[in-house]
């Protein structure tokens, strides 16, 4: 589904200047050198989100992960994502989202900003921690992509880095910009994340870097060390005030792009043809948990609609979800879920602290720490969701782990939860989560899904690069297919 009406939307609704200002931004529609870095900046941000939240950046991996459920012939319809099938608007607006949409405004933002007097160190860091941030999404998606040869206009076919080389320049960016962050310096873009708060742009860059050593430490053992370093120093996102979200609003062309499309196609009916996945439902109802009557409503169980289930009842993929017949699936609360001021998360304090405990205990055996993290992280998420008292949810989990094991299995399907709106990040957690076929959630191939790979590589582990883009870079670009692992995916 094309979402570019929504990112147009948004870009020209997040901006406050006149129409008359709107139109003297540029000399040349190719050339925006004599526009304040703050509108670039708020441009990107706005982009980033929109194509995140679209329907080619969200439901897609929502459906082939099988953390969201078509239902088939009873919802969205037979085939496609959900059988690794992805369209070419799937391919190119994630990859132009990176390039073209994000990254092409924030370059051009710090270029700005290194010419002004005085100075803008803070501009320019705010710029580049959410650009390494883009492009921290960017390789989760597609792996090897161009990056230190990216969006530079004197070069036509940039080189694909190598997805090690990706994050270890998004480190080393990320470093810099924890460094030029300036307290002294009040010139800062007011953004609509922080307001331009200086403190929490360094604990999120921290987090970042956090977050890409956590994904890349399976294959570089050696990270182990900087992430125990980052525990003990801490300054890293440490409360829901620190949660770095793009804020929606409950208007028409600046709400959030799922519930444009619900609007679109449901209208005020509520219909629901997106449903939860099994590996989500039976997680949540192992341990009880209070936010299943925020995040599902009861399916029915005859014909007539007006009796409900009792259970929550998760749909399996590529499977018809019977809605009329007892036993029926439950439906996404869309409403709640997909509210039109819903803001999208980009990292939250209650994924902060999930990192944080898979850490404790996977690289310091602080069994201790690593549940009152879990703990912590449980109130956090339960908290964003509206529910005050998470104590009745902590106290479904073992009072003390009893080994590393139980630990990460645990952990690691509370991300599963946390993540379950954002499902790139959901995916990204569950593919370092475990070896080929020992990922957490267990999940397997759907029935009629595409394969190539050899066993549990039939899985989804990737896009693949747009032909468009193939055929631009010619032999840069590398020949992958969607069952192909990721440096970084054991």
């Amino acid at each position: 589904m094309k979402n570019i009406i929504y990112i147009l939307t948004i870009l020209l609704g997040t901006s406050v200047v006149s129409c008359d200002d709107y139109l003297d931004i540029n000399t040349s529609p190719n050339d925006s050198s004599n526009i304040e870095p703050e509108y670039l900046f708020n441009g990107a941000g706005a982009a980033l989100s929109a194509n995140r939240n679209g329907g080619d950046g969200s439901i897609p991996f929502g459906f082939a992960t099988q953390i969201w459920a078509t239902g088939w012939s009873e919802g969205w319809g037979a085939g496609a994502e959900d059988t690794y099938d992805m369209s070419i608007y799937t391919l190119n607006n994630n990859w132009s989202g990176v390039y073209v949409n994000t990254a092409k405004n924030l370059v051009q933002a710090i270029k700005i900003a290194e010419t002004k007097t005085p100075a803008q160190p803070n501009v320019i860091a705010q710029c580049m921690t959410l650009n390494m941030l883009n492009f921290y999404f960017g390789t989760t998606m597609f792996g090897d992509m161009p990056f230190s040869e990216a969006n530079k206009t004197e070069i036509s076919q940039p080189k694909f880095d190598s997805q090690e080389d990706v994050l270890n320049g998004i480190i080393t960016q990320l470093d810099e910009a924890i460094a030029m962050f300036d307290n002294s310096s009040g010139i800062v873009i007011n953004d609509y994340y922080y307001n331009g708060d200086v403190d929490k742009w360094i604990s999120l860059a921290k987090s970042i870097k956090f977050r890409a050593l956590m994904l890349m430490v399976d294959k570089d053992p050696s990270k182990s060390t900087e992430i125990q370093q980052m525990l003990t120093a801490g300054g890293m996102i440490s409360s829901s005030a620190g949660t770095f979200g793009f804020p929606y609003i409950d208007k028409t062309g600046n709400n959030h792009p799922m519930a444009a499309i619900r609007n679109a196609y449901y209208g005020p009916s509520g219909i629901e043809d997106m449903f939860p996945g099994k590996s989500l439902v039976d997680i949540m109802n192992t341990y009880n948990d209070p936010r299943r009557s925020v995040f599902f409503r009861f399916g029915y169980t005859n014909s007539d609609e007006d009796e409900y289930e009792t259970n929550y009842i998760g749909v399996v993929a590529t499977e018809n979800a019977v809605t009329k017949e007892a036993g029926a699936s439950s439906f996404f609360n869309g409403d709640v879920i997909w509210a039109g001021d819903k803001t999208d998360d980009l990292f939250t304090y209650a994924e902060q602290l999930l990192l944080e405990a898979e850490a404790q205990a996977r690289f310091n055996n602080n069994l201790i720490a690593a549940r009152s993290l879990l703990n912590d992280a449980l109130a956090a998420s339960c908290e964003k969701w509206g529910i005050a008292d998470a104590s009745a949810l902590q106290a479904e989990f073992p009072i003390a782990f009893a080994t590393k094991a139980e630990a990460l299995q645990i952990i690691y399907e509370q991300f599963w939860v946390a993540q379950f709106d954002r499902p790139l990040e959901a995916w990204t957690t569950w593919r370092r989560s475990g070896t080929i076929g020992n990922e957490i959630p267990a999940l397997s191939k759907p029935a009629n899904a595409i394969t190539g790979g050899a066993g549990g590589e039939d899985m989804f582990r990737r896009l693949v690069i747009p032909p468009d883009v193939t055929a631009a870079n010619g032999d840069n670009a590398p020949d992958v297919e969607h069952y192909d692992r990721m440096w970084f995916d054991l």
